[in-house]
């Protein structure tokens, strides 16, 4: 019999006990955000939708801590002080089960990422304290779980235990930057990684183990798309920053460092990636995206997949072969229908306002008796 997980949850339920210490602090009417110790995502965008407020971030570099803000160590005892007597938490992955949040607090899950594809945190082969730490979270330690569309509104019931009240169908905030002009941000992002006029391809893979091994052939992958849409381009690589992923084989420009995906998305034009949910925000540009899955057997199995990969409706490759054969059949007119069926197939919920309407959430949470303006 295996004991870990009992032994798991016993030390989980010891440490929520013992921090319930922090229970004697009040309440501060403060924003906690952590984006996994950096300053990115969904929490980014509604620290700077927010106006102003007093906010906290939780970030591995105290130079990336956003003006107007107090930062604090990712991780560390004042990230639990901070988060454990703040008014408003705003995070993009589940709480950990062993925190004690008190009533008075609103949590935010801005989670990070949308559409409805591979299935997250061990598929649905889970261990009892994994279904623990979920339930729990969702129970006790959650007010709102944004949701990007009906279907991953689904998996987030049935896979992660969401309750489905706490279902915000919002959109994701860090998505209202592509119902916008991106130029500026576009241009901006170029300066800071040195780039010239050429056409960027961003190659953003999703986590892999460390027996992945890379595939993608980079000069291969450059030559086709220079063919099909006559200028040169430039390579980009975004590993994974939270595993090992597979570096191309050729020359590419390695911005796996760069803080921040939403950016990248702006810049490029065309992504090339697998089963990342990055393909979800790249969608709502409009841009060309295709899926190179050469371990798709594999990843079929384990994690696995929250509904088939070729019902995703983008140009799938499994070979460098085969994804140099799908740019050459690029069609743009048919791309930008089968767009809007992949859509209207997840029952999207991005309008450009999720910002808004977690500012409201966040201004009525911390001065109930006030009308909320949210910054736009």
């Amino acid at each position: 019999m295996n004991w870990q997980p009992a032994i798991r949850i016993a030390g989980s339920r010891l440490l929520r006990a013992g921090l319930r210490v922090t229970h004697l602090a009040a309440l501060s009417d403060k924003v906690f955000f952590d984006a996994g110790g950096t300053y990115s995502c969904s929490p980014k965008a509604i620290f700077q939708g927010l106006g102003e407020a007093n906010s906290v971030w939780s970030l591995h570099r105290w130079e990336d801590c956003p003006p107007g803000a107090r930062a604090v160590k990712w991780g560390s005892p004042a990230h639990y002080l901070e988060l454990l007597t703040a008014r408003v938490i705003v995070v993009n992955a589940a709480l950990r089960p062993f925190l004690p949040i008190r009533a008075g607090q609103t949590v935010i899950n801005t989670w990070h990422g949308g559409g409805a594809y591979k299935l997250t945190g061990g598929g649905r082969r889970l261990d009892a304290d994994i279904v623990y730490a979920r339930r729990e979270s969702g129970r006790t330690a959650l007010t709102w779980f944004l949701t990007s569309s009906r279907a991953f509104s689904e998996a987030a019931m049935s896979d992660m235990l969401v309750p489905p009240a706490k279902l915000l169908a919002t959109g994701l905030p860090r998505n209202d930057v592509f119902f916008t002009d991106t130029a500026a941000i576009a241009a901006a992002t170029r300066r800071k990684l040195g780039l010239g006029d050429e056409a960027i391809v961003l190659y953003a893979p999703t986590w892999r183990d460390a027996n992945s091994h890379p595939t993608l052939s980079v000069p291969q992958l450059v030559e086709a798309l220079e063919t099909r849409f006559g200028k040169p381009f430039r390579c980009l690589y975004r590993g994974h920053p939270r595993a090992f992923t597979p570096r191309p084989a050729g020359a590419a420009l390695d911005v796996t460092g760069y803080p921040d995906m939403q950016e990248l998305l702006c810049a490029a034009d065309v992504l090339v990636t697998d089963y990342s949910s990055s393909i979800w925000d790249f969608s709502l540009t409009g841009k060309p995206c295709f899926l190179y899955a050469p371990d798709l057997a594999d990843y079929t199995l384990s994690p696995g997949f929250i509904r088939p990969i070729d019902d995703w409706r983008f140009p799938l490759a499994t070979s460098n072969a085969e994804l140099v054969a799908a740019i050459q059949a690029f069609d743009a007119a048919g791309f930008a229908t089968a767009m809007d069926a992949h859509h209207a197939d997840l029952g999207s919920y991005e309008t450009g306002e999720a910002t808004r309407a977690v500012c409201d959430i966040i201004a009525r949470a911390l001065h109930p008796d006030v009308a909320p303006v949210a910054v736009s």
